[in-house]
This record gives C-alpha cells, structure tokens and sequence, in this order.
C-alpha cells in the first residue's frame, strides 16, 4: 500500500523518467523484494500469519454462538428450550464477520491509543519495560503539534497526503493480528512517520519563538525534560526491568542447564523438564552440545518414562513433562515423584510444576526426594529445582 501511494502520488514524476531508468529501478526492485515475498509466502510466513491472525481464532466462534444464545434467552424472557433456532435478526449482529470487524477496529484504534504510544506501552514485557510507553510521554504533546504543523506549514502537498497515508496504513498490519492493538514489533512501521510528526512539533514550535530569549528558554527546557526522561527510562531499564520481565525472558535456564549437565555427570538418565518452555533450545545452548551429532539425531527418538507423557530422548537425556500438573486433574504430584524416579534418574522441574516455594519452606520437600539444587530468577524468587530420589 505503501508502495501504490508512491507511485500513484509522484507518477507524473515517475513517468517523466527515462525508460531505462524506471526499468533498472523496476528490476532493482524485484531482485530484494522476490525472495523476501516468496520467503514470506512459501517459507513458513503464511503459517505463522494463520496461528495469529484474527480470521482462525478459536474463540471467535464460541463467541458468536454464546452471543446468540444470550439474544434467545432475552426473546424467551430467560427460558431457552432445546432446539430454539435462532432467528435471521440474531445472524445478522452476530456473526464472525461482524467480530472480525469489532477486532479489528479495536485493534487498529489501540494502537494510536495513549496507554499503548505513552503510558504502558506493550504488555508483553520482551517488547516493552513495564509502565513506559513507545514514546516519552511529553513527546504527546509534540507529536499533536507535529500533527497540526503538517497541516499549516507550507510543505509540498504530496508530502502531508504520503505521511498522512503512511500513517493511516501501517497499522493495518498489526490489526488483523490476534492482540495486534498493542504489538510494538508488529506496528513497527508506523514508527518513522510518527517520529518525524514529533520532530516537526519540536523543531516548529522553536522556530515559532522569533526572539533569541524565548529560544534559549525553550532549548534548555526541551534538554532538561529530554534528559530527565531519559535518566528515568534507563534506571527502569537496569534496575527494574531485569526483574519484571525476568519469566518473560526465560531467565534462569542458563544456570538450570550448566546445573544440570553437571551434576547429571552422576546420574545415567536426566528428564528436562516442558512445563516451563521449549527446552530443548535451551539446552543445546547452554550444554554447548555438538551440533554435527545433534544434526545426525535430528529426529529425536520418543521414549516412555511410567508418570510422564510422551519423552523424546537424546542420548540420556529426556525432554518431557509429568502427567499432569503436578497433582491437577488426577497427574503425578510432587509427593509422587519419588515413587516414580529411578535412584540412577536425576529430574529438572519448573517451578511452575512444583508450586511451593522450597527455598523459603524446606519443610516441605518431600520424604524420599532429595533437592539437589534450587535454581533462582534474577529477583530470588524460584525458577528450577533439580530434583532426585533418595538413596
């Protein structure tokens, strides 16, 4: 769309060109975009684009059926009877393509919304620090200047309907996407026109101060904000976010695996726990495990360990969870794991799993399972317990 806005704003020029010229520029042109499409298209993009767009969320059905069931429970003055139809007027305000819609709407405002560009930003905490937004939040007031400069500045008029456009476009990407609204990588594009909206507030509003005083005031009040703000990003940044975003970044698995490796030494079986995340990555990386054999062994062979699900083996280590949460619907518990660990097997569960905090209660460990490591989060708090039998 990009692209179209170009060239439909600036064909006269374009075409005023010389023909050589456009068609090495065409060629130019495909020869980096051909094998980033085709990539895009044939080499996985598209399944990643239908696990997240909003057109296959599972819930958006359910959604759908309890909105109408809620429309026959009204008409029925609260008795719904088995086998009420519902009517075309139910259809028609409740259909996946009017939650599409509603979606994607909602999306596509959050994301010009202020709790996204100046206040919280993104909720995921691998994109964002907690509580600060894309933008410091006295640039709001530059980036509304900004806006408002483009119009009543003398500018090239191709130049405000191309920003305009590019603004109104980008989020388009993001807004089709399940939780797109508040996706700061997914919104990525609609970053530049929005800086150069802030850097027009800025740079207009010091040109509007005609005399040299009211500049100089403005500069080292500019400067001094600038300056705070960034001295309290970077103090969130080191010495808050490390913590708050700690689960979010896998923290702890370094010293999880190294732990593992090395009292596994003393143990011939060692089960690495799934319950946290894919752990298999993990361990490559930190267990520095050679990638030729790994390559070789790509298809890792599947084992059967009695309390766990299904485990894939590599030589004697084993990638897989209990069965069950530990103890939630009928699985194996934590009391249960010395009745189900071999004395030769040595056990790396998530903190998830276990659910009580073994540093702080000891007492709690069971009889007959010793703790061999407690692994921490930056902030203390538990991450993994290596866990074996009693001899």
């Amino acid at each position: 769309l990009t692209i179209l806005a170009l060239t439909v704003i600036w064909r006269k020029q374009l075409l005023k060109l010389p023909r050589k010229q456009l068609v090495l520029a065409i060629i130019a042109f495909l020869v980096v975009v051909a094998p980033i499409t085709a990539n895009t298209v044939f080499g996985g993009g598209t399944t990643r684009f239908n696990y997240i767009s909003v057109f296959t969320d599972p819930t958006i059905p359910p959604e759908v059926d309890f909105s109408r069931f809620l429309d026959a429970k009204a008409y029925s003055e609260g008795e719904v009877k088995t086998g009420t139809q519902t009517t075309i007027l139910d259809r028609l305000f409740h259909n996946k393509v009017i939650m599409w819609g509603d979606k994607i709407s909602s999306n596509y405002l959050q994301t010009f919304s202020t709790d996204f560009l100046f206040v919280k930003g993104d909720g995921n905490l691998r994109h964002s620090p907690k509580g600060i937004g894309q933008f410091y939040r006295f640039e709001a007031i530059f980036m509304l200047l900004g806006l408002v400069f483009l119009f009543l500045k003398p500018l090239d008029k191709k130049i405000k309907i191309f920003i305009l456009l590019w603004i109104i476009f980008a989020p388009l990407t993001s807004a089709i996407t399940r939780d797109g609204g508040g996706h700061a990588t997914r919104s990525l594009f609609l970053l530049p026109p929005l800086l150069l909206l802030v850097t027009w507030g800025v740079y207009y509003s010091w040109e509007a101060l005609k005399k040299n005083w009211g500049r100089r005031v403005f500069a080292i009040t500019y400067s001094g904000i600038l300056l705070a703000s960034v001295l309290f990003y970077q103090h969130n940044y080191w010495m808050h976010y490390p913590w708050d975003s700690e689960r979010w970044w896998s923290a702890g698995w370094e010293d999880a695996i190294k732990s593992t490796i090395t009292e596994g030494e003393n143990y011939k079986k060692v089960i690495i726990t799934l319950a946290a995340d894919p752990s298999l990555i993990f361990f490559l990386g930190w267990s520095e495990y050679d990638p030729a054999k790994f390559q070789k062994e790509y298809f890792l062979e599947k084992a059967e360990i009695r309390g766990f699900k299904e485990v894939t083996k590599l030589d004697k280590y084993y990638f897989g969870k209990t069965d069950g949460n530990f103890g939630t619907n009928g699985g194996v518990g934590l009391y249960d794991l010395s009745s189900i660990l071999d004395e030769d097997t040595l056990y790396l569960a998530s903190e998830r799993e276990v659910n009580i905090n073994l540093i702080d209660h000891p007492d709690k460990k069971p009889d007959g399972l010793n703790l061999i490591k407690a692994i921490t989060f930056p902030s203390g708090d538990p991450a993994f317990y290596l866990f074996a039998r009693s001899k």
